[in-house]
């Protein structure tokens, strides 16, 4: 059972997470459907958004133009506090990290970690791929992990301090060019990854080999992955309007919900891990009784 709730498409991700970290509560589904109000609501006039984040705790939103990132309070509202990267060419990925004090940012072959407190470059790393994809920061942000577009076939990791590369993880090259997802686990032991394959690849980060792969029949395409809170379950969701659960611990698929008409961009656990919110091309947001125990 799914509640449906319809927003504008450019705020309709951002909006479910602000809602959710700012209010602290899980959205049931077995109450009557209500229609959540915006917290948050900008029309941008100028110039092409090329990626853009929020904050775990749902307080700064962080809009990639061209070479300048827009750091937005989605509290206290009022214009955006500029952050100028003179030397980043299209900032084609952003994530913040799980406690908002960094937000790390990725362009042509190039990323930066900027220290959102204090509006300073803390790290730069260069010489990587091509346009990075995506981007994750490890829950006590030591660590960073990137992918790319194009013929790399891997995700590169690397110490945030000192921005040296401590791993680069590798697979198979036929399909699997742009990296569409990462995920860390949040024991930071385990990274999830999913490239042009379909492939959904469980690394142990200890040893730099894969433990775990799901979804080996491609039956599923995969654009964003996240962990259940204990690392038992791996939430996707899928490019064909599909959320689909794993169970880490034999591989199975413990749910697999028809829950948007186009692709599913984000999907995210509760912290108890009870209930999970999942955004669509549809223009709506969805809630869902995760039953993790269930079978």
């Amino acid at each position: 059972m799914r509640r449906i709730i319809k927003f504008s498409p450019l705020v309709i991700l951002f909006i479910a997470l602000v809602y959710f970290y700012t209010h602290n509560v899980a959205l049931s589904a077995e109450r009557d459907s209500t229609l959540l109000k915006p917290v948050f609501n900008k029309s941008m006039n100028t110039g092409g958004i090329y990626s853009i984040d929020l904050s775990d705790d749902g307080r700064y939103m962080a809009i990639g133009r061209t070479n300048l990132i827009e750091l937005w309070d989605t509290v206290k509202g009022g214009e955006g506090k500029i952050i100028e990267s003179p030397g980043m060419r299209d900032i084609t990925s952003l994530k913040f990290s799980p406690d908002g004090k960094f937000l790390a940012i990725g362009g042509y072959k190039t990323i930066e970690v900027w220290n959102v407190f204090e509006r300073t470059l803390f790290k730069r790393i260069e010489g990587y791929g091509d346009y990075i994809t995506v981007l994750t920061l490890s829950p006590d942000n030591r660590y960073i992990a990137g992918g790319s577009r194009g013929a790399f076939h891997s995700v590169r990791i690397w110490e945030v301090e000192s921005g040296r590369a401590l791993k680069t993880l590798e697979w198979d090259w036929r399909y699997a060019d742009d990296v569409k997802a990462l995920a860390f686990s949040n024991d930071g032991l385990r990274l999830a990854s999913v490239a042009m394959d379909s492939i959904i690849r469980i690394w142990d980060l200890r040893s730099g080999v894969v433990e775990k792969v799901l979804n080996k029949e491609r039956k599923d395409t995969p654009i964003y992955l996240s962990f259940s809170p204990d690392g038992q379950v791996l939430a996707a969701g899928t490019g064909h309007g599909q959320v689909v659960l794993w169970r880490l611990t034999d591989g199975t698929v413990i749910r697999r919900i028809d829950a948007h008409k186009g692709s599913v961009p984000s999907v995210q656990f509760s912290k108890d891990g009870k209930t999970l919110i999942s955004a669509g091309l549809d223009k709506k947001i969805s809630s869902w009784d995760v039953l993790l125990r269930s079978s």
